[in-house]
């Protein structure tokens, strides 16, 4: 059986169950305090429920300053160790081990597959590349599937940080229909179409987390814009979809570097 089979078949044999996740701006005024703050990105951190994690956030975020560093800075730490990175089977078997796993789903589209929490990080992250405009603050969901014989439960919350856009581009993204609204917010960029790049961040080589935690102060990347001229050759929603796909160019790019 491959891989990918594996886990399939492994998620008809869970429950499952829907949890919102909050999502929350993260303003000019925090991004200082907040590693995470990559302009054009919703960043998803996924914690067990039972060690608290996401409260804690929370509150960090409420709280800003030197809290917010702290929580920051551990996250960064954790994501900064090497490891060996594992087979698309040691992943599978990986996964079908864990009491509880979840896809990342916004208005019906499933964003990142296969999410789990490795032992040795307080929290899963991942970064969405992000267009800047309207967004469905009830559309985010957990999606998790697990086992019935335990009490395991995962949670999230996600960090929304809006690109710097020209007034066309903004123009442009007040067009998109509201039943077109989901294109605004693109795939992971470490889970593409699958759960399998979570075998980088079982390596501790986690990819859009290290983004996520890391590139914002260091300028890598890069702001990307699309022409007036181009943008009255397209229909609002084509126009919604290639500024994410610029989004998630300029946040590959910065993973490559």
């Amino acid at each position: 059986m491959n891989p990918i089979q594996t886990v399939i078949e492994n998620q008809q044999q869970r429950a499952i169950r829907s949890t919102p996740v909050e999502i929350i701006t993260i303003t000019k005024a925090r991004n200082r305090s907040l590693a995470a703050a990559v302009p054009g990105s919703i960043i998803v951190l996924v914690a067990p429920k039972a060690t608290g994690f996401i409260g804690r956030y929370k509150q960090a975020i409420k709280s800003g300053g030197a809290a917010l560093t702290a929580v920051s800075e551990r996250l960064y730490a954790q994501y900064s160790r090497k490891g060996k990175p594992l087979t698309l089977e040691q992943l599978a078997n990986a996964i079908v081990r864990q009491p509880v796993y979840a896809d990342i789903v916004y208005l019906g589209q499933r964003l990142c597959s296969g999410v789990f929490v490795p032992k040795d990080l307080d929290a899963f992250a991942t970064t969405l590349p992000y267009n800047g405009g309207a967004i469905n603050s009830k559309g985010l969901s957990l999606i998790e599937h697990w086992n019935e014989n335990s009490d395991a439960g995962l949670e999230a919350v996600a960090l929304r940080i809006d690109p710097e856009l020209t007034e066309s581009e903004k123009a442009a993204l007040r067009l998109v229909p509201s039943d077109q609204v989901a294109k605004n917010v693109g795939v992971s960029i470490d889970c593409d179409t699958t759960w399998i790049a979570v075998a980088a961040v079982l390596g501790c080589l986690a990819g859009a987390g290290v983004i996520a935690l890391a590139t914002a102060f260091c300028g890598v990347i890069k702001d990307v814009h699309v022409s007036e001229a181009a943008l009255a050759k397209m229909s609002p929603t084509a126009a919604a979809r290639k500024l994410v796909a610029l989004r998630r160019e300029a946040l590959q790019e910065g993973w490559i570097r």
